[in-house]
C-alpha cells in the first residue's frame, strides 16, 4: 500500500493464534473469525483510513481497528503498526489472502 509491504493473516481467537482477540477483550464468533484479518508491519506514516480504503476494494468492511500507543496523560499517540479488519463476507478475506 503506497509502495510499502504489509503482512496479512487471517485472524483467529487468542487460544488458536497465540494472542489475537477481539478489541473488546472477549472472543468473537465463528463467522467473525472467517471474516477477520490481522494486518502487521504497517508503516508509521500509513494512516488508518488509507488502510481501510485499500481493503474496502476487496469487499464491504464491517469493522476496522488500529490500536495506538498511549501518550502522556492517556492521549493517543502513533499507531502500533498493526490493525484488525472485519469484512462482511468471508469471500473478501479469501481474495485478500490470494494477493
Amino acid at each position: 500500500i503506497d509502495g510499502r509491504r504489509i503482512e496479512i493473516k487471517q485472524a483467529a481467537p487468542r487460544d488458536q493464534a497465540g494472542g489475537f482477540a477481539s478489541r473488546g477483550g472477549g472472543s468473537f464468533g465463528a463467522s467473525a473469525e472467517q471474516n477477520r484479518i490481522f494486518i502487521a508491519k504497517v508503516a508509521p506514516e500509513l494512516e488508518g483510513e488509507t488502510l481501510r480504503q485499500h481493503f474496502a476494494s476487496f469487499g464491504e468492511v464491517e469493522d476496522f481497528y488500529m490500536p495506538s500507543f498511549r501518550g502522556a496523560g492517556g492521549s493517543l499517540g502513533s499507531h502500533r503498526g498493526i490493525a484488525f479488519l472485519t469484512f462482511k463476507d468471508a469471500a473478501a478475506v479469501e481474495e485478500v489472502l490470494k494477493q
